[in-house]
């Protein structure tokens, strides 16, 4: 039991790497696109340009502000949607984890039922979804269909918990390839015309005054 025990956390642990993996890219894009603007900047200073006198004047002023607000703004957009992923609960398979290591026990399967729900429900395990235990649950469902097929209830546990990480681990990744075009949104929302305002524009105004 120790010894499963141990698999499905390095199980765990592999889905957890997959999602820093998954999500280095459009983290990657939220800062590149981000320092656009102040690049921006840079780039008509060594062109030349004073785009720091342009902003003397209300309309510059007024452009390097909203600029600000929407640089800020789209960033938290764009952070916050990749948060949502990253915050998102992966554990997948626990109950079945649990309920195939009372049953390998030795204990009848209500027996083992019980055992299962108060053993996480006094350790307080939030990634055990209490829920599969019930009627209506993944978990009642196994030990139905293991008693009409007759065959041993613990390997049909322990491959629906398989059947359960693969499913988180697939569900990650499309949540992952979602949120790189997800995080284009804010990105051409707010970002994008942040770039013109406080890129574009200051150097344009100095260029206008210098004529």
């Amino acid at each position: 039991m120790l010894d499963r025990f141990g698999q499905s956390m390095r199980a765990l642990g592999r889905v957890s790497e997959r999602r820093s993996v998954l999500l280095a890219g459009p983290r990657a894009t939220i800062r590149l696109v981000a320092a656009l603007p102040v690049a921006a900047l840079l780039l008509g200073a060594l062109l030349g340009f004073d785009p720091v006198s342009g902003m003397r004047s209300p309309v510059a002023g007024a452009s390097v502000l909203f600029g600000v607000l929407l640089l800020l703004l789209g960033v938290r957009w764009a952070t916050a949607l990749a948060a949502r992923v990253a915050r998102a609960d992966w554990v997948a398979g626990w109950e079945f984890e649990l309920m195939a290591l009372a049953v390998a026990g030795g204990a009848p399967p209500g027996v083992s039922l019980r055992r299962s729900i108060d053993s996480a429900d006094r350790f307080g395990a939030e990634w055990v979804r209490l829920e599969e235990f019930g009627p209506s649950g993944g978990v009642v469902a196994v030990l139905a269909e293991a008693e009409s097929l007759g065959s041993p209830v613990a390997p049909m546990l322990l491959g629906m918990a398989e059947a359960r990480r693969a499913r988180a681990l697939t569900e990650l990744e499309r949540a992952a390839e979602r949120l790189g075009v997800r995080v284009l949104v804010p990105l051409g929302v707010c970002i994008l015309p942040s770039f013109v305002l406080l890129g574009v524009v200051p150097v344009l105004l100095a260029v206008l005054g210098g004529a």
